[in-house]
């Protein structure tokens, strides 16, 4: 939802530029370590406060949606990019509305999210961090000019 939605929206806007070089390649550029790096962080999280926590699965299990959800939003801020206008307001109401799921009553209900304890909040909010981190690293790995 993070994602796919906004990335509809991102695909239909003006653009007068050419594509220029391997569109295949460059879309795997960005797509395959991002990826990775999300589904990593969701599991440490998962992996972290079910084995390191006594809670209930449904707690771990939304402390790992709370990961996932981070990282995407994060992938919506780079790929949104320049973040102005109509793009900023996206990627705001997209944040706005996955925060109501997790607020909401109704949200929690549908979704089947039960908020964590602190400490596994912490542990969510690190493991988005450090992929914020990772997400910087890939992209200068895989974005920046060999030296020929």
């Amino acid at each position: 939802m993070c994602i796919g939605i906004p990335s509809f929206f991102l695909a239909l806007a003006p653009n007068t530029e050419r594509v220029h070089g391997d569109f295949l390649r460059r879309v795997g550029r960005d797509s395959v370590p991002y990826g990775v790096i999300t589904a990593a962080a969701t599991l440490v999280t998962f992996l972290i406060a079910r084995h390191q926590y006594d809670t209930p699965l449904v707690e771990e299990r939304t402390a790992a949606t709370m990961v996932l959800v981070g990282c995407s939003l994060l992938v919506l801020l780079r790929n949104a990019r320049p973040l102005e206008g109509w793009k900023l307001g996206l990627v705001t109401a997209m944040g706005s509305i996955v925060t109501l799921a997790f607020v909401l009553p109704a949200g929690r209900d549908f979704f089947a999210l039960d908020i964590p304890p602190t400490p596994i909040l912490w542990l969510a909010a690190g493991c988005v961090g450090s992929a914020a981190v990772a997400m910087i690293g890939a992209h200068r790995v895989f974005h920046e000019p060999v030296n020929q």
